[in-house]
C-alpha cells in the first residue's frame, strides 16, 4: 500500500468519523462528539467492536472502492459499521459489517 493511499485513506476515515459524530440539535457539539468518541473507545477497549482500521483493510479486499462515509450504529443490540463505498464503476453501495466479528451482514433486498 503506497504512502499516498494510506494518507488518503486516513483522511477519508477521519472525515467520515467527524461526519458521523456531528452534533445533534440543541446540544453542545463538543459534548456530543466527546460522548460518542468515549463510547466507541470503550467498546473497542472491552473487545465489543473490532478496530476500524481492521474493518477497512478487510473491506478493501471484499468490496474495493473509495470509502466515502462510515457510521457506527447499535442495531437491535448489535454494533454495526455502516460503510458507504463508491465502486470503480461509480456505483455507490452501503456495506454493513458486524462490528464485533468483522463479518458482512446480508441485508437482503431493501
Amino acid at each position: 500500500m503506497t504512502m499516498a493511499f494510506r494518507e488518503m485513506r486516513r483522511f477519508v476515515v477521519l472525515a467520515a468519523i467527524v461526519a458521523a459524530l456531528a452534533p445533534s440539535p440543541g446540544r453542545s457539539g463538543e459534548l456530543v462528539v466527546q460522548e460518542k468518541h468515549d463510547q466507541a473507545r470503550n467498546l473497542l477497549e472491552h473487545g465489543e467492536i473490532r478496530p476500524l482500521e481492521e474493518i477497512l483493510a478487510s473491506l478493501a479486499v471484499t468490496r474495493p472502492g473509495e470509502v466515502v462515509a462510515i457510521d457506527l450504529e447499535n442495531e437491535d443490540g448489535r454494533w454495526v459499521y455502516e460503510v458507504k463505498v463508491v465502486t470503480a464503476s461509480g456505483s455507490r453501495i452501503e456495506v454493513n459489517i458486524d462490528a464485533a466479528t468483522g463479518k458482512l451482514i446480508d441485508r437482503g433486498a431493501d
